[in-house]
């Protein structure tokens, strides 16, 4: 009987965050021209102006815009932006969150499944679009994006993410 010869592929699997890929992709032809838009774009904002990010986290901690765009990354279909599961880990997510909870200065407030939000690699928080800052229609300074749960035409416009479990949510105003 003869003997069948087995060939088989191995398939690696790089996901954001893994310690193979440490450092970020950055560009250098056109960093200038990017940092120059943003940095006016940053001048517009009150300097008191932050992203706090808090609930059900190791580490609540609130962000400037400049920070914001250091750790943001240049995707060429969806504009300047941070993943959510990046800024996540960031802050370190604690496994009873449920719920991640969008604020806005006029009061209004989204709520995303978590599970959601760590599902989706397009799931974000958008700085720009087109190679230059989002404006204030758009959704200027911060829009928060999930695909299926957000409307581009309808910005979230955030000021604030809150990690909360189910019951808290609930609750919120």
């Amino acid at each position: 009987m003869p003997s069948a010869r087995r060939v088989s592929q191995r398939r690696v699997v790089v996901r954001r965050l893994d310690t193979r890929c440490q450092g970020g992709y950055r560009q250098h032809d056109d960093q200038p021209a990017l940092i120059s838009s943003y940095a006016a774009a940053s001048d517009a904002l009150p300097c008191e102006w932050r992203l706090e990010c808090g609930g059900r986290v190791r580490q609540h901690m609130a962000f400037d815009y400049a920070q914001l765009l250091g750790m943001a990354t240049v995707d060429h279909r969806l504009g300047l932006g941070i993943a959510l599961t990046d800024l996540l880990a960031h802050v370190g997510l604690e496994t009873g969150a449920e719920v991640l909870v969008a604020h806005e200065s006029t009061g209004r407030t989204f709520g995303v499944p978590i599970r959601e939000v760590i599902a989706d690699d397009n799931a974000r928080l958008t700085l720009g679009a087109s190679r230059r800052p989002l404006r204030p229609g758009t959704g200027f300074p911060v829009r928060f994006d999930v695909p299926g749960w957000t409307d581009p035409s309808k910005p979230v416009v955030v000021d604030s993410l809150r990690a909360v479990d189910f019951s808290e949510f609930v609750r919120c105003p």
